[in-house]
């Protein structure tokens, strides 16, 4: 209420047509969270998944289309294209698109901020990471092993939040590689959808070259115990020791992490935040009030405690990213915010100007 009595009135109001862009690793949850936000909000959707895994939201889609069709939604609300990076491209800098939701590689983020900044319109950005997990003094060293393996190969190592760099007492560094490696050996690599298999292949062959030219070219010291097959896109994971924490920074978007030694805590937080990425950050260690501690020093959106599952540490939590990571923040509420704008109304009834007019 204004101070006469009368309202001001705020409503969120639909952007309008909105480009939903997904990755490859995670085509179907990504684009059911973004369409239905947008729907939810108003917005006209157009869903572009990556053209290597164009398949994973067909399903999806059918089953949009159908149920937007059987509510009498008219047709369009609601449209699937296929196309590569190319195509991205020219719906992003369309003037008919008036948001972008993108989650991707920071190369890709850079090109969509850069043509919605073109046109002056909102851009939400989730991206890449180097993501630190920071092994306490007085961490566990099973525990703290299996944090490591869990992160280096959930999704095979292809997910923004796995591990990039493993920062570890210095003391302890040769017991917990022992028992990492120890871990690492144990995996099963094989098809994914054979129930025995606890690691599969990366998704093509050329990613594969990619990651593993990014990991021979750290240098260092490889640890990788792990079995593969010869014949498919497998490829083992690997810790490498020695790397220069500066050629460690990048993220490789696969199996393979770097391992950074330290002697004190300070040093440790040092070396998690020397990158430009901050998505996701890891702390484990016994005494959780002092690992706690620690987490808040760490420059990501989010930082977890003795955890290292895909979930968020709460459903209904955002999830933000600092500096390379993203722009803008996703979440339940979040993303429907995004697509929504504010508009003010009200019956004001007085003027700018003083006049000698009569009212």
């Amino acid at each position: 209420m204004r101070p006469d009595g009368r309202p001001a009135e705020v409503r969120r109001l639909p952007w309008g047509p909105a480009l939903c862009l997904v990755p490859w690793n995670a085509p179907a949850p990504m684009a059911a969270h973004k369409v239905a936000n947008a729907l939810a909000a108003g917005c006209p959707a157009i869903l572009k998944p990556s053209e290597f895994a164009p398949y994973g939201v067909r399903r999806f889609a059918e089953v949009v289309a159908g149920t937007l069709a059987g509510r009498g939604v008219p047709g369009g609300v609601f449209q699937l294209v296929n196309g590569d990076g190319d195509t991205g491209a020219r719906l992003t800098a369309d003037p008919r698109i008036r948001a972008v939701s993108f989650t991707g590689g920071t190369a890709g983020g850079r090109s969509v901020a850069a043509a919605c900044a073109a046109g002056l319109k909102p851009a939400q950005l989730e991206l890449g990471g180097s993501n630190p997990l920071i092994v306490m003094p007085d961490a566990d060293p099973g525990r703290a092993a299996r944090t490591a393996v869990d992160l280096l190969t959930t999704l095979n190592g292809q997910w923004c939040r796995a591990l990039g760099r493993l920062i570890v007492p210095a003391d302890a560094r040769d017991a917990l590689l022992d028992a990492i490696g120890a871990r690492l050996a144990a995996l099963r690599a094989g098809p994914p959808l054979d129930d025995d298999t606890d690691f599969g292949p990366l998704v093509h062959s050329r990613h594969r070259a990619l990651v593993a030219a990014h990991r021979d070219a750290l240098g260092g010291r490889r640890l990788s115990t792990t079995e593969v097959p010869d014949q498919g896109n497998y490829l083992a994971p690997a810790l490498v020791s020695g790397a220069d924490p500066a050629a460690a920074a990048e993220e490789i978007f696969g199996p393979v992490a770097t391992v950074h030694p330290y002697r004190t805590v300070d040093e440790a937080v040092a070396l998690a935040n020397g990158t430009e990425y901050g998505l996701e950050g890891y702390v484990t260690g016994t005494d959780e009030e002092a690992a706690l501690a620690v987490a808040w020093r760490v420059r990501a959106g989010e930082v977890k405690v003795n955890g290292s599952s895909v979930l968020s540490l709460h459903m209904s939590a955002p999830r933000p990213a600092w500096g390379a990571s993203g722009l803008g923040e996703e979440g339940t509420a979040e993303t429907l915010r995004f697509f929504t704008n504010p508009r003010v109304a009200g019956v004001e009834n007085g003027f700018a100007l003083h006049s000698r007019e009569a009212p």
